[in-house]
Formats: C-alpha cells, structure tokens, sequence
C-alpha cells in the first residue's frame, strides 16, 4: 500500500518509489535522499534559524497537502520520517502502516 500510494502522490516534499520491479520481498524500495532526519538535524542544529525552521515547515506543510488533495493522510508525522538534504530541502517518507 505504501508504495501506491508515494506513487501518487506528486510532491517534491514527498519521497517518490523506487522504479518498478519484480515484487519478491515485503520492503518498499524508495529514492535515495542524501541527508539527514530532521531529528538528526535538530540535534546537530540545537537552535536553528527561524528562516530555515520556516522553511522546514513550509515544505512539510507542502508535502502533506499534496497527500490531503488525494484524500490520503500521512499517520506518521514524526522527525525520523523528514530527510532534510545539503540544501535545506524537507521530504517526507515513510507512511503509516495502513498506508492512509
């Protein structure tokens, strides 16, 4: 389910899935996002700037509203599941279990 539905949804702050494959394993395989978690970058960035904080948000607030057009709602909005890249950019991966 989950990779349904990161194949629909059309975001730069969504993680999109892995090229089609032979399914035979119970993972979903997704792009790779050179980065860290947002929980990472909290801890290295213990007092960060309010513009790169709003930017984060902005783009989060983006990537879920891009699910929220497709009736769909991320269940797992936690810092582990936002990779923040080199340049600041905030995408969001890994969907609840039930996948909505």
């Amino acid at each position: 389910m989950e990779e349904w539905i990161m194949g629909r949804v059309r975001s730069p702050h969504v993680v999109k899935p892995a090229p089609a494959r032979r399914r035979s394993h119970v993972y979903v395989a997704a792009e790779y996002i050179e980065g860290v978690t947002l929980a990472q970058w909290l801890r290295s960035q213990p007092r960060p700037g309010l513009d790169a904080v709003r930017r984060i948000v902005d783009q989060g607030a983006k990537g879920r509203r891009a699910c929220h057009r497709l009736e769909m709602m991320h269940q797992d909005v936690l810092p582990e599941n936002v990779m923040i890249d080199a340049a600041g950019n905030a995408t969001t991966y890994r969907y609840g279990e039930n996948g909505q």
